[in-house]
C-alpha cells in the first residue's frame, strides 16, 4: 500500500475514532433531542447568511486574482460551491482547493491561481484572528485564560508567518538550495520561483481590499454560528463566537480528518463547554454546521454537473 493510500484511510479513521468518542460522552438521544427542539426559522437564516458568506469570500478571492481575464464573481462563486463539494464527497482524491486554482489557472497561470487560494485562506485566518483579537474583552468570564491565549497567539503568529514568506521567501529558497542540495530541484523550480514572486507580489492597495472584505465575511461567519446557536436555544453573545471562529478554522486546516468531521465536533466540545453550553448542545451545534457544509456541497455538486470541469480534473490529475 502507498502512502498516499494508507494517509487517505488513516484521515476517516481520525473521524470515526473522534465521533465515537464524542458520542459515547454525549448519547445520541441528547443530541437528536437537542436538533429536534430547534427553531427551522433560525436554521433558514443560517442557512442564507452562510450562502452570503460564500459571494463575500468569491469577491475577495476575485480581488486577490487581479486581472481583467480573470473568472467573474458568478464563476468563482461556483467554484467555491464546486470546492465544498470535492471536500465533502471526495476525501480522498482532488481537493477543492486543487479544482479552485486549476479552473483559474486557464486565465491567470498556475502560479498567480495558486498562491491567490494560498492568500484567500491566509487573509481569511488574519482577518478573523484580528477581529477575534479586538472582541476579546467583551464576552467577560465566559473566556477561559487558555481560549483567550490561543486566539492572541493566532491573531498575532498569522500576519507574522504572512509577513515573513513574503519577505524572506526567496531568500529562504536560496539557502535552501545552498544548504540542502538535493532539495535545489523543488526549491529552484521555475513555478516554485513564480509562485513566490506571485504571493510576493501583491500590492498594498489589494491586500487592504481583501482584507475588508474578508472582515465582512469573519463577521458573517460568526452570525452563521449566532443563528445555529439560536435555534437550538443556546444563549451566547456574538462576541465569543467571533472570538472562536479563527480557532475553529485553524483546527479545521489540520489534515488529519474527513471535511472536518470528528475536528469540528471535538474543537465544538473544547471551546463551547466552558461557555456554559452542554456537550450534547455543542455537538448538536457542530452536527448542525456539518449539515450546513453537505447541503453547500450538494449544490456544488449540481452546479458541477451544470458547469462541467472535466478539463479541470483532467488538468489537476
Amino acid at each position: 500500500m502507498s502512502k498516499k493510500h494508507a494517509y487517505s484511510l488513516i484521515k476517516p479513521l481520525v473521524s470515526l475514532i473522534l465521533l465515537v468518542v464524542i458520542f459515547a460522552r454525549t448519547g445520541w438521544q441528547n443530541v437528536i433531542h437537542v436538533l429536534a427542539s430547534g427553531q427551522l426559522v433560525w436554521f433558514g437564516l443560517a442557512i442564507g447568511v452562510y450562502v452570503a458568506g460564500v459571494f463575500v469570500r468569491a469577491v475577495r478571492w476575485r480581488i486577490l486574482l487581479g486581472k481583467p481575464a480573470t473568472p467573474g464573481l458568478g464563476r468563482l462563486t461556483a467554484m467555491y460551491f464546486v470546492s465544498f463539494f470535492f471536500n465533502s464527497f471526495l476525501p480522498t482524491g482532488i481537493g477543492g482547493d486543487v479544482v479552485r486554482v486549476t479552473e483559474v489557472a486557464r486565465s491567470t497561470g498556475i502560479s498567480t491561481a495558486a498562491s491567490s487560494v494560498i492568500a484567500d485562506r491566509t487573509i481569511g485566518l488574519l482577518s478573523a484572528s484580528l477581529l477575534a483579537l479586538l472582541v476579546l474583552p467583551l464576552p467577560g468570564n465566559r473566556v477561559s485564560p487558555l481560549i483567550a491565549l490561543v486566539a492572541g497567539v493566532i491573531a498575532v503568529g498569522t500576519p507574522a508567518i504572512f509577513w515573513l514568506l513574503a519577505r524572506y521567501a526567496t531568500a529562504g529558497l536560496n539557502t535552501l538550495s545552498r544548504t540542502l542540495p538535493f532539495l535545489r530541484p523543488v526549491a529552484g523550480h521555475h513555478k516554485v520561483r513564480e509562485f513566490i514572486v506571485a504571493l510576493t507580489a501583491y500590492a498594498p492597495r489589494d491586500l487592504v481590499q481583501a482584507f475588508i472584505v474578508s472582515l465582512v465575511f469573519a463577521i458573517s461567519n460568526a452570525v452563521t454560528y449566532v443563528c445555529i446557536g439560536e435555534a437550538l436555544h443556546i444563549d451566547l453573545p456574538l462576541a465569543y463566537y467571533v472570538l472562536v471562529s479563527p480557532i475553529i478554522t485553524l483546527v479545521l486546516l489540520i489534515p488529519i480528518s474527513v471535511n472536518g468531521l470528528g475536528t469540528r465536533d471535538a474543537a465544538y466540545q473544547v471551546l463551547f463547554i466552558p461557555a456554559g453550553v452542554t456537550s450534547d448542545g455543542a455537538l448538536a451545534m457542530s452536527l448542525a454546521y456539518h449539515a450546513l457544509n453537505l447541503l453547500a456541497a450538494v449544490a456544488g455538486g449540481v452546479v458541477y454537473v451544470i458547469i462541467g470541469t472535466s478539463e479541470t480534473l483532467a488538468r489537476s490529475e
